[in-house]
C-alpha cells in the first residue's frame, strides 16, 4: 500500500492535463447569465413601456367584449402605448393585457383593428404567453445551441400562422381588413 503522499490529488498542479470539463462548465454558466441578463433587461424595458401605456378609448371596449365572447375567451384589458412596437399580448403578471401601438388605433379601420384585436384575443386564449416563458428557459439553458434558437423562431411562427387562421375562421367578413392591416 502506497503511503497517502504518494497518490496524486485532484488539485495536484504538477498533475498536467487541460481542465476541459471545468472550462466549459464557466463558459456555460457565463454564457446562461449573459441570455438570461439579456433577456431580464429586455423584460425590464417592456414592462416600463406596458407600465406607461394608458388604458384604451372607451369605445374599444364594447369591441373587446363582441370578440371575446365570439371567441369564447375572457375579456382582457387593452393599453395604448405611444411607443413604436408592434401590438402584442403583454403575459407578465397576473393578468395578460393587450398592448396596441396608438398610431395603429388612429390609423387603421374598425374592421383591421377589430381583426388586430381577436388576433391578440387568440394568442391569450391558446396561452401563448405561457409557451413565451418556456421558450425563454430553454434558450437560457440552451443558449450555445442554434437548434433551440431555430426551435423558438419556428415555434413562434407557428403560434402566428394558427392565431390568424382562427381569427380568417372565425370572422371571414375581416379576412380583407385583416391582410390589409398586416400589410
Amino acid at each position: 500500500v502506497a503511503p497517502l503522499s504518494a497518490v496524486p490529488s485532484q488539485t495536484d498542479p504538477t498533475r498536467g492535463g487541460f481542465p476541459a470539463a471545468e472550462v466549459l462548465l464557466g463558459l456555460w454558466v457565463l454564457g446562461a447569465l449573459a441570455a438570461g441578463s439579456l433577456a431580464g433587461v429586455r423584460l425590464v424595458r417592456a414592462s416600463h413601456i406596458v407600465g406607461r401605456a394608458k388604458p384604451a378609448p372607451a369605445h374599444l371596449a364594447p369591441v373587446v367584449e363582441q370578440l371575446a365572447a365570439e371567441l369564447g375567451t375572457r375579456v382582457l384589458p387593452v393599453r395604448i402605448t405611444d411607443r413604436a412596437m408592434p401590438p402584442s399580448l403583454w403575459g407578465v403578471g397576473r393578468h395578460p393585457t393587450i398592448v396596441i401601438p396608438e398610431h395603429l388605433v388612429n390609423t387603421l379601420s374598425p374592421d383591421q383593428l377589430r381583426a388586430l384585436i381577436a388576433h391578440e384575443l387568440t394568442h391569450a386564449a391558446r396561452r401563448d404567453h405561457w409557451i413565451r416563458w418556456f421558450e425563454l428557459l430553454v434558450t437560457t439553458v440552451h443558449w450555445w445551441n442554434p437548434i433551440a434558437w431555430w426551435g423558438r423562431r419556428q415555434l413562434q411562427r407557428a403560434e402566428e400562422r394558427s392565431c390568424d387562421a382562427r381569427v380568417v375562421a372565425t370572422f371571414p367578413e375581416l379576412s380583407r381588413p385583416y391582410a390589409e392591416s398586416l400589410i
